[in-house]
């Protein structure tokens, strides 16, 4: 389920699951952890879904979005979050956005997180550099990600061979 950031009433808040109701998602989610299957929500994304949703973070409010996003997940039994960033942002909010993963393991640390990036454009690396330095703990140097994706597509396996070497 990928959904955004947003500001509603002058609070952050977490949304935008299209049709998905928190009836229905509590029901996806009971029914998957029945048969032993964790869930996670994802944020962001691209192609014009929520790409656009890492605006609203500031200095100031990244930790209210981490405390809001961990208790989205308590409240409905989800696992943790996939931060999938596919802006084409400045370095300052992809440090936010990696600093937003740091302060959510950092309120919970059994609640996981991955990073989704696109492999296909060498400018991503240093975004990527940007986010995983924001989500990285200076004092311990140790990262708040427990995964980190790098996605590709349908292109030529000699394509996706080479971005996936340039990491």
């Amino acid at each position: 389920f990928v959904g955004k950031l947003d500001i509603v009433d002058g609070h952050p808040s977490v949304s935008g699951f299209g049709t998905l109701t928190d009836e229905k998602l509590r029901e996806f989610v009971n029914n998957c952890r029945a048969k032993g299957v964790d869930v996670k929500v994802s944020i962001g994304g691209g192609g014009g879904s929520y790409d656009n949703c890492w605006d609203v973070l500031t200095d100031s409010n990244v930790q209210d979005y981490a405390q809001g996003l961990a208790d989205y997940c308590k409240q409905r039994g989800i696992v943790g979050v996939d931060f999938d960033y596919e802006e084409m942002g400045d370095a300052a909010q992809q440090k936010r956005v990696g600093t937003l993963i740091r302060k959510f393991k950092d309120i919970d640390p059994n609640l996981q997180t991955t990073y989704c990036t696109n492999a296909g454009f060498p400018t991503w690396l240093a975004r990527n550099k940007a986010i995983l330095d924001g989500a990285t703990d200076p004092s311990t140097g140790k990262c708040a990600l427990d995964r980190f994706y790098i996605m590709t597509y349908y292109d030529p396996l000699n394509n996706e061979q080479a971005w996936t070497e340039q990491w």
